[in-house]
């Protein structure tokens, strides 16, 4: 009796590895995609940089320095997720250090674009606010 009841417990704890692993494989595929894409629109954002200013598509260059901003958040939530267990979330000092990351971005393109890139990731941290809040609600 003793040996099926180790045998069951057991079991239960190989499940709760197993999801646990699948979790981590979820969010360790999606950290891979995230910083890819984070990569690249980064360096869109470097590359066009030329362009932005001899166009003067200042709010262009600021508004997809933002989006570096979500892509940021998700990036270090997906590496808190992986690296400390899935009830690990994003907080304000992610969304801080992204923030400041996708200024400096803008700052390399254009001064205009860091102000752009400022007021546009003020309106993503009350939209990444406002779905955190639906989400556990």
């Amino acid at each position: 009796m003793g040996t099926a009841l180790s045998l069951s417990v057991s079991s239960v704890q190989m499940a709760k590895i197993s999801k646990s692993s699948s979790a981590n494989s979820a969010n360790m595929s999606s950290l891979v995609m995230v910083a890819i894409v984070y990569g690249l629109v980064f360096s869109v954002v470097q590359i066009a940089g030329k362009t932005i200013v001899a166009n003067e598509l200042f709010i262009v260059g600021g508004l997809a320095s933002s989006v570096l901003v979500v892509l940021g958040v998700i990036t270090f939530a997906n590496a808190k997720a992986v690296l400390l267990g899935a009830g690990n979330s994003a907080g304000w000092f992610e969304f801080i250090v992204a923030e400041l990351v996708a200024l400096l971005c803008a700052g390399l393109v254009h001064r205009v674009c860091v102000t752009v890139t400022f007021l546009a990731s003020i309106g993503w941290a009350f939209a990444l606010t406002r779905l955190n809040a639906t989400a556990t609600a």
